[in-house]
């Protein structure tokens, strides 16, 4: 019989991840919390909570923070699916000893994640690591979850070294007819349909067909032209 603490923290790191991987997974991922289990994944949700307020806080251009979460969540997916494997994994399994502990291997996996994200708050992000692992008691079991935490981690990082990501708002407006023109306000950087997708194809692959150029448009027949005139 599986543990269901275990469990739990294992859907949740995996549904979690896909709210930030597949922004439209957020409500169905939120029913298949309520429906599968009343007990709470505190690792995930923790973690969840502090990487926002970190990154709220570290004032990153827009889009960075985003992809910081992404990163985080996929790499606690990973850590969790290596130790009870499940689900196909995002990238690849981590070599995982039996009985490894999956809260510190979450934990581990989204500090470490974190720390790489914003190096300067590093120290702070290590304190909280262990204060949210203190209770899982020091064994070979802790040891093991939080090394595959950071191999988890590790592949993540690798994975998006040269992801293209860009978070340069520069634009140079082109001229044209149904060309946009920045308006006033903060912009996402123009740069980031570029990056590499975490789940999707490519980032155009659900994008809907642009409208009918205006020098297509038929002429209307001269009786609708005299309708229209009345």
């Amino acid at each position: 019989m599986k543990h269901p603490r275990r469990t739990f923290l294992h859907l949740a790191a995996g549904a979690t991840a896909l709210t930030y991987l597949y922004p439209g997974l957020i409500c169905a991922a939120i029913a298949f919390f309520v429906t599968q289990s009343p007990a709470r994944a505190d690792i995930i949700t923790e973690w969840n909570q502090t990487a926002v307020t970190t990154l709220v806080q570290a004032q990153l251009p827009t889009g960075a923070p985003t992809r910081a979460l992404a990163m985080l969540h996929a790499a606690m997916f990973e850590a969790v699916n290596s130790i009870d494997p499940q689900f196909h994994p995002y990238k690849a399994s981590i070599d995982a000893p039996k009985g490894a502990s999956a809260a510190a291997a979450a934990s581990s996996a989204a500090y470490r994640v974190l720390a790489a994200v914003l190096p300067a708050q590093a120290s702070t992000l290590e304190g909280r690591h262990k204060v949210l692992t203190a209770a899982i008691p020091e064994s070979a079991d802790k040891a093991a979850g939080i090394l595959v935490g950071e191999k988890a981690a590790a592949a993540i990082l690798a994975l998006r070294a040269n992801d293209g990501a860009d978070f340069s708002p520069a634009y140079t407006p082109v001229p044209g007819t149904g060309m946009y023109v920045p308006t006033s306000g903060m912009m996402a950087s123009p740069s980031l349909g570029k990056m590499q997708t975490f789940v999707l194809d490519k980032s155009s692959q659900f994008r809907p067909p642009p409208p009918p150029s205006h020098r297509q448009r038929p002429v209307p027949s001269r009786s609708r032209r005299s309708e229209g005139a009345r």
